[in-house]
């Protein structure tokens, strides 16, 4: 059936299934905050971008890639923050570069 339409359409299913992947990952961050008192991790725009990002990957594990290096950098821009003082443990620091930068990273090469 997918031969029929090329490959455009065979590369369809691992793309949605990097999306997927992302898009569930980051919505675990989120999720805390349906709980009475819990704090998301992660706010809805980062879960969106996630799940646009990892469907443009094009595959599951290019996704997941995607999604652990914008964690492992937003730790180093918070620890490199706290370090400088420009942070405190307090504060909430935007997630949009570390997912930028992530993005370069996996998707240009």
């Amino acid at each position: 059936f997918g031969a029929a339409f090329g490959p455009a359409f065979q590369a369809l299913g691992p793309a949605l299934c990097g999306g997927l992947l992302c898009c569930l990952a980051a919505a675990l961050l989120w999720a805390p905050a349906l709980l009475p008192k819990g704090r998301a991790l992660l706010g809805l725009g980062d879960v969106k971008l996630f799940g646009a990002l990892g469907l443009l990957s094009g595959s599951p594990e290019a996704g997941l890639q995607l999604f652990l290096l914008a964690l492992l950098l937003q730790g180093l821009f918070a620890a490199t923050g706290l370090l400088l003082g420009r942070l405190t443990l307090q504060t909430e620091a935007p997630m949009g570069p570390a997912i930028a930068l992530a993005a370069a990273v996996v998707l240009l090469p």
